[in-house]
C-alpha cells in the first residue's frame, strides 16, 4: 500500500514526459528563434516579450516540479537543460521590461513581471548548479518574493504609484506647467504631453492614488476639472490605420428636467441590431393610445418617432446629426456632459419630442465595427 501510494501515476507520467515536455521544448525553440531575430534586427517589440517569457517561466517551473520524480530520459534531459535555457531568456525579458520602465515608468503589472524575472534567474542558476529536485527551495524563494511585493514601501502599489507621480511631475516640469509645487495652465502644451498626462491621471485614479499628489485639489475629477487645472481637456491618441472610438455620457449626478412633457421613456439602439431586436413601446396618454417606434437607418443613424393607433407618424427625428454635433464639440475631451448638452428637441403644431442621450458610443472608419450605439430618454408631450 505504501509503495502504491508513493508511486507516480502512469497517466501523469505520460502527460508530463510525452506531451508537456515536448510542447514546452517546442515553445523554447520558438522563443530562441524570436530572440535571435531581435538580436539581429536590434528592434525590440512593444510590450510582447514580457508576457511571452512570463508564461514560459511559469509553465516551465510547473513542469519541472511535476517531472522531478521521473527518471526517464525525457524528464532527466528536461531538468538538466531547462534551467540553463531559462536564464538567458529571462535576461532578455528583463532588458525588455527595463526599456518599458524607462519609457513609461513602473506599473503593478511591470513590477510583477520584473520581480518574477529576478526570481526566475535565481532559481535557474540554482537548478543549473544542482539540477536535482529543489522543489522546497523554489517554494521558499517564491514565498520570499511574494512577501516582498506586499511590504511597503517596496510593494507593487507603492512603487508603481510613486513612479507614475514622478513621471507626471517630470512631464509637467518639462512643459513649464509645474513650478514650486504649483500648476500653471498651458493650453499649448505638446500633444504628447497632454496624452501622457491624461493616461497617468486615469491610471492613478483607477488605483485611488490621486490623493497622494499634493498639487491636485482633493475633489479633482478628470472629466470635469482637467481643463480648469491644466488648461486642456483629457487627450487621447489616434493610431494610424486603426478605428477611432469616441464615447460621451450623460452626467448622472445632475438633475434631469422634465417639465413641459407628459411621458418619459428609456430606449436603446445599437449599430448591429436588426428589426426583430428593436422593441416598439406602446403607451397611453389621456386615454389615447400611442406607440414609440425606433427604426435603424444605418450603422450610424436611427429614426425615433411617436405613432398614433393607425400607425401614422405624429412626430419624429433622426439621431445621428444631433449626436455628431455633440461628438464634434467634445471629441477627445469630456466623458460626461450635462442634460442640456446631451439633448435636443423637435416640435410641430400639435406635439413635441425631446431626446436626451444617456450614452453615445461612436466608432469611425469603414470596418464592420464602425457605427454608433445610442442609449437615450425620449420625452413626449401633446401641446
Amino acid at each position: 500500500m505504501l509503495e502504491r501510494a508513493s508511486s507516480y501515476p502512469r497517466y501523469l507520467d505520460i502527460l508530463v514526459s510525452y506531451i508537456a515536455i515536448p510542447l514546452i521544448t517546442a515553445y523554447t525553440l520558438v522563443l530562441i528563434i524570436y530572440f535571435l531575430k531581435i538580436l539581429f534586427t536590434l528592434t525590440w517589440p512593444s510590450g510582447q516579450v514580457g508576457p511571452m517569457v512570463l508564461v514560459y517561466s511559469i509553465a516551465g517551473f510547473f513542469i519541472f516540479v511535476l517531472s522531478s520524480l521521473l527518471d526517464n530520459r525525457f524528464a532527466v534531459f528536461y531538468r538538466r537543460v531547462f534551467p540553463k535555457v531559462l536564464v538567458p531568456l529571462v535576461i532578455m525579458q528583463l532588458i525588455s521590461v527595463g526599456i518599458r520602465l524607462n519609457a513609461y515608468g513602473v506599473t503593478e503589472a511591470r513590477y510583477y513581471v520584473a520581480i518574477f524575472g529576478i526570481f526566475s534567474i535565481l532559481v535557474g542558476v540554482l537548478l543549473s548548479i544542482k539540477p536535482d529536485s529543489r522543489n522546497g527551495l523554489i517554494a521558499l524563494l517564491a514565498a520570499f518574493f511574494a512577501i516582498v511585493s506586499i511590504i511597503p514601501p517596496i510593494d507593487a502599489f507603492t512603487v508603481s504609484r510613486q513612479s507614475q507621480i514622478n513621471r507626471i511631475e517630470n512631464i509637467l516640469e518639462n512643459e513649464g506647467m509645474l513650478v514650486n509645487g504649483e500648476i500653471i495652465k498651458n493650453e499649448n502644451a505638446s500633444k504628447e504631453a497632454k496624452i501622457e498626462v491624461t493616461n497617468i491621471l486615469y491610471y492613478l485614479e483607477r488605483s485611488s492614488s490621486l490623493e497622494y499628489i499634493e498639487w491636485i485639489p482633493e475633489d479633482f475629477m478628470i472629466y470635469k476639472d482637467m481643463e480648469s487645472l491644466f488648461g486642456f481637456e483629457p487627450t487621447y491618441p489616434n493610431y494610424p490605420g486603426e478605428l477611432s472610438f469616441y464615447s460621451v455620457a450623460l452626467d448622472s449626478q445632475q438633475p434631469l428636467p422634465v417639465s413641459g412633457y407628459d411621458m418619459l421613456m428609456n430606449a436603446f439602439i445599437g449599430r448591429h441590431m436588426n428589426e426583430k431586436e428593436i422593441t416598439d413601446r406602446d403607451f397611453e396618454l389621456e386615454g389615447y393610445p400611442y406607440k414609440l417606434k425606433i427604426t435603424s437607418l444605418s450603422n450610424n443613424d436611427a429614426h425615433v418617432a411617436v405613432l398614433d393607433v393607425s400607425g401614422k407618424e405624429l412626430i419624429g427625428t433622426d439621431l445621428y446629426d444631433y449626436a455628431k454635433k455633440i461628438l464634434d464639440e467634445v471629441v477627445g475631451a469630456k466623458s460626461a456632459l450635462s442634460p442640456e448638452e446631451m439633448s435636443f428637441e423637435v416640435s410641430n403644431d400639435e406635439y413635441k419630442l425631446k431626446v436626451i442621450f444617456q450614452h453615445i458610443n461612436y466608432t469611425a472608419g469603414n470596418d464592420a465595427d464602425a457605427g454608433t450605439d445610442y442609449s437615450f430618454y425620449v420625452m413626449f408631450a401633446v401641446k
